[in-house]
């Protein structure tokens, strides 16, 4: 009987757990939709193809997506990376990435 009772217990204990991922998995995801600037995973993957080789990091690519800043010199002010010395990313080429993902995001 004890047994049962643990069983029980263990049972109510994984069905509220799974509630609680669930609900905090909803959430995540109403954020993510709130937020996104690219909605399909096309535009995902063209925005994507369009700043590989640009010579950006993981993070930079990331920044630049889900802000998309007005310009060059916005960008370097949001991600003092790209303008530590050695790297060759210049506002004109920020102006040129940002004008490719408005692109996108105007076909969205």
């Amino acid at each position: 009987m004890l047994d049962e009772i643990r069983q029980r217990a263990e049972d109510d204990d994984e069905d509220a757990r799974e509630r609680v991922n669930q609900k905090i998995f909803q959430e995540c995801l109403a954020y993510t939709q709130k937020f996104s600037n690219f909605k399909t995973k096309d535009a995902v993957e063209d925005v994507r193809a369009r700043l590989s080789g640009k010579g950006l990091f993981e993070f930079e690519i990331a920044t630049l997506v889900n802000l998309v800043p007005d310009n060059g010199v916005a960008t370097k002010e949001y991600v003092p990376s790209l303008d530590m010395p050695g790297r060759n990313i210049n506002e004109f080429d920020l102006d040129d990435m940002l004008d490719s993902l408005r692109l996108v995001q105007n076909q969205n």
